[in-house]
């Protein structure tokens, strides 16, 4: 059964410096300083956000998030392609039949990875 991908009609996603902080990297680790009021000093906080409020960052969101560790993991040696399954209604939790209305990013350029027989 084909199920036809929908494209949303716009999409709005925030960008950018949150208010009352600024992201920083400690050894590669994303962190926010978060400006508290008074005298106190400035909290840490592990930064979750990814490239969405780096300003620099390209960012498409049809594309989804680039794949900055897959020559990484393929380096290893230890894993593989393969062709995978096709999507169904059950992975994003509908009844065989359900119409499917959540946009679907185009991914024939990635394809999942197992371990080797063996690893």
């Amino acid at each position: 059964m084909n199920i036809p991908i929908l494209k949303p009609q716009s999409v709005t996603i925030s960008r950018g410096a949150l208010p009352g902080s600024r992201k920083l990297l400690v050894d590669g680790v994303p962190f926010r300083e978060v400006a508290l009021s008074g005298d106190e000093a400035p909290m840490r906080l592990y930064d979750t956000s990814g490239p969405y409020t780096d300003d620099m960052a390209k960012i498409d969101i049809e594309k989804g998030l680039a794949a900055l560790r897959r020559a990484w993991i393929l380096a290893r040696g230890n894993v593989e392609e393969y062709e995978g399954r096709p999507r169904s209604p059950q992975d994003d939790g509908l009844k065989p039949g359900e119409l499917l209305t959540v946009p679907q990013f185009d991914r024939v350029d990635r394809k999942p990875l197992r371990a080797k027989p063996g690893q």
